[in-house]
């Protein structure tokens, strides 16, 4: 592995502090922050005094790691006691990147009070946490992937739909006009619609499968258009990055807040 980014190698096979898959972009550790390790809410974080480190296993480097970004003057030591002290983090597994978060409270106030202005954005915090990976799968020979999670694509589709249905002129999505005019008529309009609000279709007494897989070309093409609109965070990132959007994976992840929030869908991409 030949990534810049400082390396912390453990001898167990599945590393315990390393946090589960949680497809979320904005979630933070509830562990209570050490007096002499706090941070102030009040102090901006200058991205130019952080580093990237590495955590992997001593057997398996290329295996399940994870690339933190922290300040200069926290070491690995101080993350241990408090995780809080973690700004944000990348998973990676072989060639396959996931799981791109920003942990620390202060930089989230940063990115809600820049979000207009773009004085600091999301792939100014995790680009360097990609570039580390990139590095490490490329040292491998091996074309490197990610996964990108598509948080808030059901409230953006069911807010779309209402434009829709009320002929807003402020619609932004193409998709949702074409699937009411398709052979199936409104099958697909309203497969989607469940999907999105949650509310079972008529007719249906629950969103089940059959109502996933009416839906699923259509909800296909509305997580592209999401991500192709800039709605989503780390798929800009990758994209930021060179990567090519390969395909939407139709409930890709089941987990009930996961499909409350992006219907299960996962896009693919491919570094080019």
């Amino acid at each position: 592995l030949l990534s810049s980014a400082k390396r912390i190698f453990i001898s167990n096979s599945r590393p315990t502090h390393l946090p589960s898959f949680i497809p979320h972009p904005f979630r933070c550790s509830t562990t209570p922050t050490p007096r002499n390790l706090t941070l102030s809410a009040n102090d901006k974080i200058d991205l130019k005094s952080t580093k990237v480190l590495f955590v992997g296993e001593q057997d398996k480097p290329y295996g399940s790691r994870e690339y933190i970004l922290l300040q200069n003057q926290h070491s690995f030591q101080d993350l241990k006691e408090n995780p809080k002290l973690k700004l944000a983090s990348i998973r990676a597994h072989r060639n396959m990147i996931f799981a791109a978060n920003v942990w620390s409270e202060e930089l989230q106030t940063q990115l809600l009070q820049t979000e207009e202005s773009n004085d600091i954005t999301f792939t100014d915090i995790c680009g360097p946490l990609v570039d580390a990976a990139l590095v490490d799968a490329h040292s491998q020979g091996e074309q490197p992937q990610a996964l990108s999670a598509i948080p808030g694509l059901c409230h953006w589709v069911s807010t779309e739909m209402i434009k829709y249905e009320q002929n807003d002129e402020s619609l932004q999505s193409q998709v949702i006009p074409k699937l009411t005019t398709q052979d199936d008529d409104s099958k697909a309009y309203d497969a989607c619609k469940a999907i999105a609000t949650k509310i079972p279709r008529p007719g249906h007494s629950i969103v089940g499968v059959g109502t996933y897989r009416d839906g699923e070309v259509g909800w296909k093409a509305l997580a592209k258009e999401f991500i192709e609109l800039g709605h989503c965070h780390e798929a800009t990132l990758y994209k930021s990055k060179s990567a090519e959007l390969a395909t939407i994976e139709h409930l890709a992840h089941k987990e009930p807040e996961y499909l409350e929030s992006a219907g299960g869908a996962m896009a693919r991409f491919f570094f080019v």
